[in-house]
């Protein structure tokens, strides 16, 4: 699978689906940190999708990770058997330190 571009994280995936995952990338994104009262938190703001791999088949699926709980994908998990028929993520919150 393709990655995001320089300065970019993967935020979600998109593709399409049906008994099967016919196709799939990733959505791209990129962080910023933002004052959210007497806080700061990191935030995604989505850049653009990276390329995609696989069939026309199905309809189509879009999922990001909340943007601002935990906005970057940590992990991916698949399912097949002889095809892919399952794709999880998981998102995480993204921990600064300033010095």
């Amino acid at each position: 699978m393709d990655q995001c571009g320089a300065d970019e994280v993967v935020i979600g995936l998109f593709g399409r689906e049906d008994a099967e995952v016919d196709r799939i990338g990733f959505r791209c994104g990129t962080l910023t940190i933002e004052r959210s009262g007497g806080t700061w938190e990191v935030v995604s703001t989505f850049a653009g999708n990276s390329a995609e791999h696989g069939g026309d088949g199905g309809g189509m699926f879009s999922e990001d990770c909340s943007a601002t709980t935990h906005p970057v994908v940590r992990q991916l998990d698949g399912q097949a058997g002889s095809r892919v028929d399952g794709v999880r993520m998981f998102c995480s919150a993204v921990d600064v330190t300033i010095p």
